[in-house]
């Protein structure tokens, strides 16, 4: 009985130990900083997205904004923080994750990959959320 008692206990505190701290997270995105925009967070706070207002890039004759967003995945075991840049075409709708980054809570690289495809966003998405902040923050209609 110790043994599965034991073998229980480790189990629950590794299920836990992956999911990070405030102070963690602060690591990737300062709390603090007026630089990071606060754009999304999720009813259960499972995920927190934020944008870095100074990378925002805006070609006006492609009509595509370039920014880097942070994703805080709370509640993902293994996983705490991915990032990505993102571009977004401000007359179509659709968004490219040009390069994503996966970041465990340590701040330890994950992987990253790149993904040139662009897709639709989808209505009530956190990219569309992010999309009209950027319509909103450039002042394009």
């Amino acid at each position: 009985m110790k043994k599965v008692i034991l073998v229980l206990s480790f189990l629950v505190l590794g299920a836990y130990a992956d999911v990070c701290t405030h102070k963690q997270y602060n690591e990737f995105v300062p709390s603090k900083s007026s630089r990071y925009k606060l754009v999304v967070e999720s009813v259960n706070e499972s995920i927190k997205t934020y944008i870095d207002k100074k990378s925002i890039k805006y070609n006006k004759k492609t009509h595509i904004a370039t920014v880097w967003k942070t994703d805080e995945a709370r509640n993902v075991k293994g996983i705490g923080v991915f990032r990505s840049l993102k571009s977004y075409n401000m007359l179509n709708g659709k968004s490219q994750n040009t390069l994503v980054a996966l970041y465990a809570c340590s701040g330890v690289h994950l992987k990253s990959f790149e993904y040139k495809k662009w897709l639709v966003t989808v209505p009530g998405s956190i990219d569309e959320k992010v999309l009209n902040y950027l319509k909103f923050y450039l002042g394009v209609k």
